[in-house]
């Protein structure tokens, strides 16, 4: 048999350019095509094997990594970080607010279920958020939570005194579901900007949540005093309206050339289900829902904590900033390292840390220990929390797993962030005994951390086997080639 030409159809993205361009060639003898991104090499096709075609979705090459598209992808990102999360992390103001004027008459355990539902939303809703972008729906997801967010922030102002189911359904119910759709794309739309400095524009996104909690943090707790609640709530919905409408405009998704509908959605779900075989991301899931028991306990309960144990007034307004301060540090430094290490192992230690800091508010009986304590807490809480979405992004196979791998995950961590702030209002009782959440959230991070340890070592055993089984394969393909091309010469 002689020599049967084939011809290969490569469709190359521009370094510059959002188009496709086509190139045709023609291949009969051995060739190597090379961009500087790509290198496609060809032997003789003896058999007359055709390729058809190479697809290639969203690749980074070196001279690629952030550009000026990612980099205002980050600022996006952030400003939505800030005006969720951020939010959220600022619910401490709420909770002390709402039991001291709003909601006196309530439970603090109640009044805690508005801010655990908005959170287990927010996370709740990852695996709905991750699928719809893995399929390229980012801006429809955009702009939807942007508009439910803003119409539930400026409905929350007309909530009434004493009226418990106004405030959980504008604040906890809506304001959670549109926080939901936008919370782990923020971060998964990093990917499409970034390869080598990819945890290190995680966490620049990820301090978005602790900068955002620092402003909010001090600006409602001057106006619920100043202006009062409703007049409070306007201008802090203006402002979080103001960073999502530019948030729109900032973020940019990079085109993917994808396969037809249906056979695209079977893909999914083959690869969905495959994630649940996997014992090391099995468990590191199972250890973020355990952590996520205890973690948020400072974030509710620290500005009731500071004013119940005598401390000034202003001093107790602002423990929630100093904890979310510390926290941007630790979202911004830590992450670093993990560009130059497995995420996963870099996140044990600071899991460690996080939890040896929830014990030490046993000790705080000053007002410098109780700064001190809240600093180091945020720093080491704020680095656990940067660390997550690189930490899914590591254990992805591809591109295309990294928005439905986040949002399993953080599906799985809304089922504690639903229960953990009530079990520790309950906790607290009506007599403030401290020192019942303390435990049980220290306790919950500790053992979250084992289940991280475990799960490295999982991990790396599973790794060592697909390589092993790679190579294997690959042996077995090229023996099979050698002897068809001596086959195919014979004849």
């Amino acid at each position: 048999m002689g020599d049967m030409p084939s011809s290969l159809s490569v469709f190359l993205r521009g370094r510059h350019r959002r188009s496709y361009t086509p190139i045709s060639m023609s291949i009969s003898e051995p060739h190597t095509f090379n961009d500087g991104r790509w290198s496609i090499s060809s032997r003789s096709d003896k058999l007359g094997t055709t390729i058809s075609e190479v697809e290639q979705c969203s690749v980074i090459g070196e001279g690629d990594d952030g550009g000026l598209d990612g980099w205002m992808t980050v600022f996006g990102g952030f400003l939505i970080q800030a005006a969720t999360m951020g939010h959220v992390n600022a619910f401490g103001v709420y909770e002390d607010y709402y039991k001291r004027v709003y909601l006196s008459e309530e439970s603090s355990s109640l009044i805690s279920w508005i801010g655990s539902t908005q959170l287990s939303l927010l996370f709740g809703l990852g695996i709905v958020a991750g699928v719809l972008f893995d399929q390229g729906r980012f801006k429809f997801q955009m702009y939807t939570s942007t508009l439910l967010y803003i119409l539930c922030n400026f409905i929350l102002s007309l909530a009434k005194p004493h009226q418990f189911y106004q405030l959980f359904l504008s604040q906890g119910l809506g304001m959670g579901l549109a926080m939901g759709l936008i919370y782990s794309p923020s971060f998964s739309v990093i990917s499409h900007h970034f390869r080598r400095r990819r945890s290190f524009a995680m966490g620049i996104v990820a301090g978005g949540a602790a900068i955002g909690a620092i402003f909010q943090t001090i600006m409602l707790n001057y106006l619920f005093e100043s202006l009062g609640f409703q007049s409070a709530i306007r201008a802090n919905a203006s402002l979080n309206a103001c960073m999502l409408i530019i948030a729109c405009f900032t973020i940019k998704c990079r085109p993917r050339m994808v396969k037809p509908e249906e056979e695209r959605r079977n893909k999914s779900c083959l690869n969905v289900l495959s994630f649940f075989r996997e014992a090391g991301y099995m468990i590191v899931i199972a250890g973020g829902v355990v952590i996520n028991l205890g973690l948020f306990f400072p974030a509710v309960y620290i500005q009731l904590f500071s004013f119940n144990k005598g401390f000034p007034r202003t001093f107790s307004f602002y423990s929630l900033a100093i904890l979310n301060a510390s926290s941007v540090l630790g979202r911004v430094l830590l992450p670093v390292i993990a560009d130059h290490h497995d995420p996963l192992l870099v996140l044990i230690p600071i899991c460690f840390s996080v939890g040896v800091s929830m014990f030490a508010f046993l000790a705080v009986s000053s007002i410098a220990g109780d700064a001190i304590v809240a600093a180091v807490f945020g720093f080491f809480s704020g680095a656990y929390s940067a660390l997550l979405a690189p930490t899914m992004s590591s254990m992805s196979k591809s591109e295309g797993e990294i928005g439905a791998r986040m949002g399993i995950a953080i599906t799985f961590a809304a089922i504690s962030c639903l229960a953990g702030p009530p079990i520790n209002g309950v906790l607290l009782g009506n007599e403030y005994t401290w020192s019942k959440p303390i435990i049980f959230s220290g306790a919950c991070i500790m053992l979250g951390c084992i289940c991280l340890v475990v799960a490295k070592y999982y991990h790396t055993t599973e790794v060592s086997a697909a390589t092993a089984s790679s190579a294997s394969s690959e042996i077995s393909h090229f023996r099979k080639d050698e002897n068809s091309s001596t086959i195919s010469g014979q004849n």
